[in-house]
């Protein structure tokens, strides 16, 4: 992780608090039953991505909305069902915000409308005194204002060329997965704050980013059972056989940013047992980097032993020589400032003999013994990292 100097916080959902159902709960009190199909968090309509944009005027977006509702809706009406979504800046977001400045530059890229801006501006006003993001950011970009709404790729160019920002010296902080996925084509760092996570959690009593500090460069992960569902008494033969785990992909999003490599490190003596050849595994591994590449996440190498444990090789966990030959790989590998997540007690000792530090998932109380730090999955791990500092 390179140094950030440069934060670019989402507004809704991060630094102030929204509900969007509460916009379809208002509008059903009048009538208008599933409001949600056409605005939620995750998709709207192009009438209200319009909207979003600037490009649909607030009189527009009344007669629009009045033009699909299915009784006559006044303005007040409208704009009481629309702004429901809003529901306050909490005291702790705003000393946030006085801390962090003291740090980085502080940037805020919100998709807003004009309704909302007035609405949580005047709230923000009567509560504090001052608009809280214009106070203490360098420059607030409202989508509205800006006429482009993330997760376009040209909203993010417009900041780090305006503001003169590095993206790789530059954190995007959001809540939503398709914005994070955009930020990450640019190169910038990114956090995506996960259900139950809260902003403040990213950061130290200073105002200080928490991962700033986390000391390790390198993942280790082991295949079956992390990333993909173990066959019992059984290999994955076929990519069709290949099942990630439930919450993987989103694991890999929030962990992708963190590590300068992260490296695949497996033992499949299937191949030994003659249940599957090396080309098939390779399109296994194929298949599996493939989607891992359309969450932007790819590893970044693959290590196999295929041998058969009654070979004794040096390569087979717990013995060492995939971790030397990544190492000779990627000279710039440091072991003590390595984490190996595995599910079995071969990958423990994998790690503790390679001086790698040893993190479990999974249910095997002998792996778990042996590890520095125990978590129930792979997303459990990815979303309590920082307690591994």
């Amino acid at each position: 992780m390179k140094k950030i100097r440069n934060i670019i916080f989402d507004f809704g959902g991060v630094l102030y608090r929204i509900r969007y159902q509460n916009i379809a709960d208002a509008f059903a009190r009048y009538g208008f039953q599933d409001f949600d199909k056409l605005y939620s968090k995750a998709h709207q309509t192009e009438a209200l991505d319009l909207f979003e944009e600037g490009k649909m005027s607030v009189p527009e977006f009344y007669d629009h909305i009045r033009s699909i509702a299915p009784c006559h809706l006044t303005d007040a009406q409208i704009a009481e069902c629309w702004n429901a979504i809003l529901i306050d800046f909490p005291n702790t977001s705003e000393q946030l915000l006085q801390k962090v400045r003291n740090h980085y530059r502080i940037f805020l890229f919100s998709n807003t409308n004009q309704l909302n801006y007035e609405a949580f501006t005047e709230q923000m006003i009567q509560k504090f005194g001052y608009s809280v993001p214009e106070k203490y950011m360098e420059r607030c970009y409202y989508s509205q204002i800006l006429h482009i709404r993330k997760p376009k790729l040209e909203g993010f160019q417009h900041i780090l060329e305006e503001n003169g920002l590095l993206p790789e010296e530059t954190l995007f902080i959001d809540d939503s997965p398709q914005h994070i996925a955009s930020a990450r084509l640019l190169g910038l760092q990114t956090h995506h704050l996960a259900e139950g996570e809260t902003v403040n959690d990213l950061f130290d009593e200073d105002g200080v980013y928490k991962m700033e500090k986390f000391p390790y460069r390198t993942l280790f992960l082991d295949r079956d059972g992390v990333l993909n569902k173990r066959i019992v008494d059984g290999y994955v033969t076929r990519p069709e056989e290949f099942r990630f785990l439930p919450g993987v992909l989103e694991a890999m999003s929030l962990l992708r940013p963190l590590f300068d490599r992260i490296i695949l490190v497996s033992n499949q003596q299937g191949v030994g047992k003659g249940l599957l050849s090396m080309l098939a595994l390779e399109d296994v591994h194929d298949y599996m980097q493939m989607r891992l590449e359309e969450h932007n996440t790819p590893l970044d190498a693959i290590y196999v032993c295929p041998h058969l444990a009654s070979e004794h090789c040096d390569c087979r966990k717990p013995n060492i020589g995939m971790a030397l030959q990544a190492k000779k790989d990627f000279p710039d590998i440091d072991f003590s400032k390595s984490l190996m997540v595995g599910d079995s007690a071969s990958d423990m000792l994998f790690a503790a003999n390679a001086g790698i530090v040893p993190v479990s998932v999974g249910d095997d109380p002998e792996c778990r013994k042996l590890s520095c730090w125990h978590f129930a999955d792979l997303l459990d791990f990815a979303k309590n990292i920082s307690s591994c500092i």
